[in-house]
């Protein structure tokens, strides 16, 4: 504007002796233009940040849009400020890879919001003492907030993340055989996915580097269950961290129980494990493929209904054990409707246990193979109703030369494809025909 312009100020002067020397007449006029927008004139100068587009900058690891000073003296022309100044903006992302996180493991148990979400979190343990040992944080773990028990955080937006630390420690879960004493469980109101570190729910700030869950019991009986009421819906599971290489009784039960919209699990890299400790953990879930599981030396249960009713499980993987356990394979992924397929060296084992893979593939509609069967003598109830209800079963390799033990092969073939191949030991003649043993119409071949 105008008049918010500074000028030099012009004097008129005049000379008497041919311009040697010049007197002031009084007389002064506006003369070129010294300053635009000069505060002396009455100009006032407004400044704003504005985002950076495509430039982003790190506060720790926490990804923020980059933003840039400018100034304006009219309110509509806007310029940058010299020399420049740059600051932070909205948060982009906690704990980015941009600016040095992305390491899950040394990351709190975080929920990132896919709408906006509420959260809460019920334990019975709160109950017994009234403490509440459940803290969230909604600025990268800046400040910190005591969650009572089942009580909402306030909303998280899309895209947005909570983080959580707790101190439930080991000796607040006794084994003392009630499974629903020491229930933990997240409650939410909309969809999400989960990562990082799950320690952090159990030694608070000194997660990190945390491997063992032994002397445990149920210690994370499920947490994400979706049986529940309010349970919400989690629909990824990839980056969360389960360190534990050594596990406790039953600590990852029911885990993932009726999560419908799961698709993808975390790893399970424990080489040591617990009764129970994968007990329905991913049952009725939505995930593809099954993760590995590395140990080689079983216990009682240990996978027992680990898979039951994931109807969208379409790739398993060899289990590698050859030290086995009773019940250790139990139901592992009966209901399986979808799976069709499964690797011929998936089992191993040529010692078996008391009902080791019962009821193992019972009701999988769609698979046509199953797994070589290497073991020359069976055990009580060891194949039961292994391959029940499996309708398009159509090839089973069997290596068992004694098949005396109780119900060892009780209904293991009943309701299989009415047509298919059975290969059997050379020196084998004891089977007979039917749901027991081999099915009526099959065709038999020596190995």
């Amino acid at each position: 504007m105008a008049n918010q312009c500074k000028y030099y100020k012009v004097v008129r002067q005049v000379s008497y002796d041919s311009g040697v020397t010049w007197v002031n007449i009084g007389e002064t006029r506006k003369g070129d233009l010294y300053e635009y927008d000069s505060a002396e004139c009455g100009a006032v100068t407004q400044y704003r940040w504005v985002d950076v587009t495509g430039q982003y900058t790190c506060d720790g690891t926490t990804k923020h849009q980059k933003t840039k000073k400018q100034y304006s003296t009219d309110g509509t022309t806007w310029q940058d400020v010299s020399p420049a100044e740059y600051g932070k903006g909205n948060v982009i992302e906690y704990y980015s890879e941009d600016c040095g996180g992305g390491e899950y493991s040394d990351q709190y148990l975080t929920f990132v919001a896919l709408e906006g979400v509420r959260f809460k979190f019920w334990s019975n343990v709160d109950n017994v003492d009234g403490v509440n040992r459940v803290s969230y944080s909604l600025d990268g773990g800046s400040n910190w907030v005591s969650l009572p028990n089942n009580t909402y955080t306030p909303m998280v937006q899309s895209g947005q993340k909570i983080m959580w630390k707790g101190t439930f420690r080991h000796e607040l879960f006794p084994n003392d055989g009630n499974a629903h004493n020491y229930m933990n469980n997240f409650g939410c109101t909309g969809r999400y996915k989960v990562e990082g570190n799950i320690m952090s729910l159990l030694y608070g700030d000194d997660f990190i580097g945390k491997t063992s869950l032994a002397d445990t019991y149920r210690v994370f009986d499920n947490l994400f269950d979706g049986w529940f009421p309010d349970s919400g819906s989690l629909v990824n599971a990839e980056n969360l961290i389960l360190p534990a290489t050594t596990l406790g009784e039953s600590c990852y039960a029911a885990m993932f129980w009726n999560c419908t919209s799961l698709t993808t699990a975390p790893a399970l890299p424990a080489t040591t494990l617990a009764p129970y400790c994968y007990e329905t953990m991913f049952n009725g879930t939505s995930i593809s493929t099954m993760p590995d599981l590395p140990a080689t030396t079983l216990v009682k249960g240990c996978y027992d209904n680990m898979f039951y009713n994931c109807t969208s499980l379409t790739t398993v993987y060899a289990l590698p054990s050859t030290a086995l356990e009773e019940n250790c394979y139990d139901n592992m992924f009966a209901k399986c409707t979808s799976l069709a397929t499964v690797p011929s060296n998936m089992l191993p084992a040529t010692t078996l246990k008391k009902f080791c893979y019962f009821n193992m593939f019972q009701g999988c509609t769609s698979l046509r193979n199953a797994p070589d069967l290497p073991a020359t003598t069976l055990v009580k109830g060891c194949y039961q109703v292994m391959f029940d209800g499996c309708s398009s079963l159509n090839y089973v390799k069997c290596l068992a030369t004694d098949i005396s033990a109780t119900v060892c092969t009780s209904e293991w073939l009943k309701n299989v494809s009415s047509t298919g191949t059975f290969v059997k030991n050379s020196s084998m003649n004891d089977w007979t025909r039917g749901e027991n043993g081999i099915p009526t119409n099959w065709t038999v071949q020596n190995a």
